[in-house]
């Protein structure tokens, strides 16, 4: 992990001098090392595991990676540096103050959303998921005052969402007396609930999606593209993780699958009508996500009911369409700014 975060980090300084063509390359080296890292993870039974002592109450925080985070990390390692390559193209005519600013908080942006993949401490969990969130609001501005309202949106958005990871990880603490993810298994149903809820803030599922179609439209697209199709996913991920480490029950599968459908419905019923391009491919990712979710719930009903080919085939659509989703929704997210910038 140190080699591509630390040149990761050290592309915040040709951001902070408007050099984003230095930006872009660092960013494009940096995401090569954590591919790597990533995709040994992955293909391996190799295990990435660190401990970093911190002063109390945090303690001892660890940092690794298994299949699941590695997934997303090497999804995270091609999108984010082709956005920010986009970007320094996308941005040529923007010379002002701005750009500084700008360039610096999509670095952040990406630096935060690897973080949540590595950290297993609750406590910075929550504190570099937050940092995602307001670098991802000073994206979504870009220094224009009518960008104002839905980042703002956007931003207290996150903040409830926030609210409920917090409330969640604070009962998880308190049943379990550990800060760490360990305490995650098992859960009792109120805090797990509560953690989930937090996370659909950020994944973007109904009824907690409206941020998606007011954000997307007014961001520059290569911030449209990055949210869309990687930092949504973040959400997803973290979905995930709580599913991963307990095992529901028949009726709370069922009240999941529910949930995903109705988004699903939502969303294509707003885009049928939607003539924002932009907003429309934003009702788009919300439709997708909400399919995914379909996919991983087939997945759980399959291991609930002893059915291996139907928890198979549910687990694998689930993934082949998260990972296609980030290629395919960001790639249309750039079509779509050049058609607004010809």
């Amino acid at each position: 992990m140190s080699i591509g975060i630390i040149v990761l980090f050290i592309a915040l300084i040709p951001a902070l001098w408007k050099r984003s063509g230095y930006f872009v390359i660092l960013w494009l080296l940096g995401s090569a090392f954590l591919a790597y890292e990533y995709m040994e993870v992955m293909f391996s039974r190799a295990i990435q595991d660190y401990i970093l002592t911190m002063p109390m109450p945090i303690g001892d925080v660890s940092i690794a990676l298994n299949k699941l985070s590695a997934f997303f990390g090497v999804m995270f390692s091609l999108g984010l540096p082709l956005g920010m390559l986009y970007g320094h193209y996308y941005l040529k005519e923007h010379q002002s103050p701005a750009l500084r600013s700008h360039l610096f908080w999509l670095g952040i942006m990406g630096l935060s959303m690897h973080g949540v993949l590595w950290i297993r401490h609750s406590v910075v969990f929550l504190m570099v998921w937050e940092l995602m969130s307001l670098s991802s609001f000073f994206c979504i501005l870009f220094s224009k005052r009518e960008n104002m309202e839905a980042g703002l949106n956007y931003l207290i958005t996150m903040q409830i969402g926030a609210a409920f990871l917090l409330a969640g990880f604070g009962l998880v603490y308190l049943q379990s007396g550990t800060f760490d993810f360990s305490g995650f298994e098992q859960m009792k149903p109120l805090p797990m609930y509560l953690i989930l809820i937090g996370f659909a803030f950020k994944a973007g599922i109904f009824p907690v999606a409206s941020w998606l179609p007011q954000a997307h439209p007014v961001a520059p697209s290569h911030v449209s593209g990055i949210m869309s199709s990687m930092l949504i996913k973040t959400g997803f991920y973290g979905i995930l993780l709580v599913l991963s480490l307990n095992r529901l029950s028949l009726s709370e599968i069922a009240a999941l699958s529910f949930v995903f459908t109705i988004s699903a419905f939502w969303a294509v019923s707003h885009l049928l009508n939607e003539r924002n391009l932009k907003r429309a491919l934003a009702y788009s990712s919300v439709e997708n996500i909400a399919i995914t979710g379909m996919g991983i719930c087939a997945g759980l009903l399959g291991m609930h009911a002893h059915l291996p080919a139907m928890a198979v085939f549910g687990f694998t659509g689930a993934f082949l369409h998260i990972f296609f989703h980030s290629i395919f929704k960001a790639q249309l997210f750039y079509g779509s700014g050049n058609i607004l910038q010809a």
